[in-house]
């Protein structure tokens, strides 16, 4: 329930820290991902969290994410090294840990990969990886596109999401393209995937 998430302090902390228009985006973000997750069967209110809490560090400086994302122990990319902005997930994952007390991996994690993906994402990951690109702010995704995300299982609308970035002309990172196929090697088998 939302009422045991930390949902006004970091509300609070959102507004200090972003833009107003990077605030509206992840309210916008958050109920698109309370609306995945009612339709996919998944926690709404760990999505809408995810979903609010995502962007927290998005407009800090290179060197601040640095140095916060640094605190979860896990060593940078080359790519993270050369676009340090990709750690913006990462530091907000740490901010929510040490600041708010927060411990609920699912979302952590939701919000620590958002940006690339990784291989074995949870529930809640897919579901704040295909909102953060399809919330009804973004000029780029069309209406048709919005809806037929709605008909597809999280596995078919991740995999749909990296495809339709791909065809307009985004290159995919390494993590990425490995989230992609293990995905698309479990819907082409028919399994079932813990992810």
């Amino acid at each position: 329930m939302l009422s045991d998430l930390p949902l006004a302090d970091a509300t609070e902390f959102l507004k200090q820290n972003v833009s107003r228009r990077r605030f509206k985006h992840s309210l916008r973000v958050a109920e698109t991902a309370r609306g995945l997750a009612e339709h996919h069967g998944e926690d709404a209110s760990h999505s809408y969290f995810a979903g609010l809490c995502h962007d927290f560090a998005r407009e800090w400086t290179e060197s601040s994410l640095m140095e916060t994302a640094s605190r979860d122990g896990k060593p940078f990319s080359s790519l993270e090294l050369q676009r340090p902005m990709l750690l913006h997930g990462r530091a907000a994952a740490v901010i929510l840990s040490e600041q708010f007390s927060f411990s609920l991996h699912s979302v952590l994690d939701a919000i620590r990969y958002h940006t690339l993906g990784i291989p074995g994402i949870g529930g809640v990951g897919k579901i704040l990886y295909i909102a953060d690109y399809i919330e009804p702010g973004r000029n780029a995704i069309s209406s048709q596109f919005r809806a037929q995300i709605s008909g597809y299982s999280l596995n078919e609308a991740v995999l749909a999401v990296i495809d339709h970035a791909v065809g307009h002309g985004k290159k995919i990172a390494e993590m990425t393209q490995a989230m992609y196929d293990e995905l698309r090697m479990g819907y082409v088998s028919g399994e079932t995937s813990k992810i």
